[in-house]
């Protein structure tokens, strides 16, 4: 009965792991056979049974983070589509087919654990490429560039992050998030709201959450130039009650060169899920890009029909040059990563702006754009 004892204060305290170790033996589920006969036989009450199935396990998996490193994760998405462009209403008419993959990337995210020097503390690098399939030999914007979308290295906490590198500033990050297709194929996004650049570098980041449904975010660019000022972008995100979210975002900027005034935006987001899965978001901004001062508003609807099939919609308008968008998607999931997708888009302005293109990334300019296209989504 001694021995029995023993055995289980050496379970129990964990003085037996080191044991376990040098015979090579970790702790598993296999385990638990052990404990069951050790409460059968009284060596063991339930609750000490207990708290070794919980805590053997958890020093094991610290102690494997340790000696593993860090840990590295690779992931993309591939899109690729087939769709129909046409804009008239200016010199450069455009009318055509084309294949397009805007925008497919790839990344690689490494995270190292630091808990020995703090708990919750992590070491973090992303490097993330666009890739384009259809043309990637072009020398052009479109040429495949390592870590042309985003590349950052810092540190995370529980609460808290800081990145230092390129990356999408908050702006776009929520018209991304809140906007038509994720700005992405067959959104009208910038034909209605400036994106002010899309990205900085040479920038940190800090992200900072306050409370468990309240978050601040900073962005800062140093322009490396002392006659230009550094760019910054200030935001907050806000979910007073379930299922409601809120932005506010102030983005300043250096005027751009040829130009007067300083750039600007100001862009408010409000997004509702209803029980029936039914998510509707509405956008409005204040921007002045190139001395071109102007408001822009956007509502956008998805809506559930089953399990795969998932349709969206809405309506856009900006103040100046009376643009007016319409757009329309549907999205079939085929497995849980891979999904059948149709993109339609039909904007109409007052007098000829820059189109949007997701082939042609500086744009063209007209009067009225019809934009339609079927393709698939692979995430992995």
């Amino acid at each position: 009965m001694k021995i029995k004892k023993l055995l289980g204060a050496l379970l129990l305290t964990g003085l037996i792991s080191p044991v376990y170790a040098e015979l090579g033996i970790k702790y598993t589920a296999d385990n638990d056979k052990l404990l069951d006969s050790l409460v059968k036989k009284g060596v063991l009450t339930e609750e000490e049974a207990k708290e070794v199935r919980v805590e053997k396990p958890k020093e094991t998996k610290t102690a494997e983070k340790k000696k593993n490193g860090p840990d590295i994760k690779f992931y993309g998405v591939v899109r690729q589509f087939i769709d129909y462009d046409y804009i008239d209403g200016a010199t450069d008419d455009k009318d055509g087919v084309k294949l397009t993959s805007f925008i497919s990337k790839v990344g690689m995210k490494v995270q190292q654990d630091l808990d020995h020097v703090s708990e919750g503390l992590k070491a973090n690098l992303v490097v993330e490429t666009s890739l384009f399939m259809d043309d990637p030999t072009t020398g052009d914007r479109r040429t495949t560039r390592l870590g042309n979308e985003k590349i950052l290295t810092g540190f995370e906490g529980k609460s808290w992050k800081v990145d230092f590198g390129r990356d999408k500033h908050m702006l776009w990050k929520n018209l991304v998030i809140y906007g038509p297709f994720e700005d992405l194929y067959g959104s009208p996004v910038g034909e209605i709201h400036m994106r002010q650049g899309l990205r900085m570098k040479n920038a940190v980041y800090v992200t900072k959450k306050l409370t468990d449904n309240f978050t601040v975010y900073w962005n800062h660019q140093l322009s490396e130039d002392k006659n230009t000022k550094d760019s910054d972008v200030y935001s907050a995100k806000w979910a007073p009650i379930e299922n409601l979210t809120l932005t506010g975002t102030y983005y300043t900027g250096d005027a751009t060169p040829g130009y007067t005034k300083d750039n600007k935006s100001q862009l408010y987001t409000a997004s509702y899920k209803f029980s029936t899965g039914t998510v509707l978001n509405y956008l409005h901004s204040n921007d002045r890009y190139k001395d071109y001062d102007t408001k822009g508003n956007t509502v956008y609807l998805q809506q559930p029909i089953t399990d795969k099939l998932k349709l969206s919609g809405g309506y856009g308008w900006r103040a100046k040059d009376s643009v007016k968008a319409y757009y329309a998607g549907a999205d079939y999931s085929l497995t849980p990563d891979l999904t059948l997708q149709f993109r339609g888009q039909i904007v109409k302005a007052d007098n000829p702006i820059t189109f949007t293109t997701a082939q042609d990334l500086t744009g063209h300019v007209g009067t009225d754009r019809w934009n339609f296209g079927l393709g698939l989504e692979w995430k992995f």
